[in-house]
């Protein structure tokens, strides 16, 4: 990374500052036309990406474009900005219930839906590829679109990749959201939506000036970092990585009593979902975890009514042969705490 840093920095410095076209470096909407095309089979152009300060920005600008006062779909539970996002633009929301096979079918499809088909926020779970085509096809029935939120979808960890939503889309209703910020590093504040054909007109027509948060001086380094082959070593070695800390954390905390709660194991993402029994309080167990120093977080607060009571456990942070005493350390706390 520092060397493509300092190749563009002597040859071309100008990119560290200066960029015209509002939807971002062109060499990194090439580069990231042709990583979607390798790793999630989307067959697309640089002209229908749009480069943003993160996936947040992506998701906040697709839906700011495309209800257009109408109602949205959302998972719960799911991704608590959105939801606030939606909620604080007075917005309609239809909740789908997600499980450990995703978000269910609604029976009516909202304008908007957005989805975490590849690896559930926050539960992990995959959705069948019979149900993203289903989605797709009754949003084309509604003349609705779904956008599709791809976090983390390059760890996973066993059995055959799910291709993305994006790349099942043969009408142009799915918008595509990616980040840089799971994969890379949160400090580089990029990420990136892939526009239907149909769409990149009617978004360049209001998206004239680029996205005030995605730093230019780290657009062009990226595009030489990922014309280069490191960034996809790079992925190749973190999921190698976290593999085997997904490994050791689900091995630990399958060792925990029944009467605490289960988990599934999805082998992908870079937290589990436990779910606890019926009267345990997720926020009370992880305040008390965090005054022992761990970082877990409720299920609950994803929720949109708080039903849903879990522990969302992160396991990337650690070494594979720290987890197992550090899980068990977490289950005290949970069973002193039940």
């Amino acid at each position: 990374w520092a060397r493509c840093v300092s190749r563009v920095a002597r040859m071309n410095p100008l990119s560290l500052s200066h960029q015209e076209d509002a939807f971002g470096d062109p060499e990194l909407r090439r580069e990231i036309a042709a990583y979607a095309a390798r790793w999630r089979g989307i067959d697309c152009s640089a002209e229908q990406v749009l480069v943003t300060s993160g996936a947040r920005e992506a998701l906040e600008l697709a839906m700011e474009f495309l209800v257009e006062g109408e109602d949205i779909a959302l998972e719960a539970p799911g991704f608590t900005p959105t939801r606030r996002f939606a909620q604080a633009r007075g917005w309609p929301v239809q909740w789908l219930r997600a499980g450990a096979r995703g978000a269910e079918m609604p029976k009516k499809m909202a304008k908007v839906t957005l989805l975490t088909p590849s690896h559930q926020f926050p539960l992990g779970g995959t959705l069948p590829v019979p149900l993203r085509q289903a989605f797709l096809q009754a949003a084309r029935a509604r003349g609705g679109w779904i956008i599709e939120d791809d976090f983390d979808s390059e760890f996973r960890y066993g059995g055959q990749p799910v291709p993305a939503m994006a790349a099942l889309d043969r009408e142009g209703r799915c918008i595509y959201v990616g980040t840089f910020s799971k994969t890379f590093s949160h400090a580089l504040r990029l990420g990136y939506a892939i526009l239907p054909p149909a769409l990149v007109p009617r978004f360049r027509a209001q998206f004239i000036h680029p996205s005030a948060g995605a730093a230019i001086t780290a657009q062009r380094p990226l595009a030489e970092f990922m014309a280069s082959g490191q960034y996809d070593r790079h992925i190749r070695r973190a999921r190698r990585l976290y593999a085997e800390r997904y490994a050791a954390a689900a091995e630990a905390l399958a060792g925990w009593p029944e009467a605490l709660g289960n988990f599934h194991r999805h082998n992908a993402g870079m937290q589990i979902a436990f779910h606890l029994k019926d009267r345990q309080n997720d926020t009370e167990i992880c305040q008390r975890a965090a005054a022992a120093g761990f970082g877990i977080r409720p299920l609950s607060a994803h929720d949109p009514d708080g039903a849903a009571q879990g522990l969302l456990i992160g396991f990337c942070q650690s070494q594979a042969k720290d987890l197992p005493v550090q899980i068990a350390g977490l289950s005290r706390i949970v069973e002193n705490t039940c």
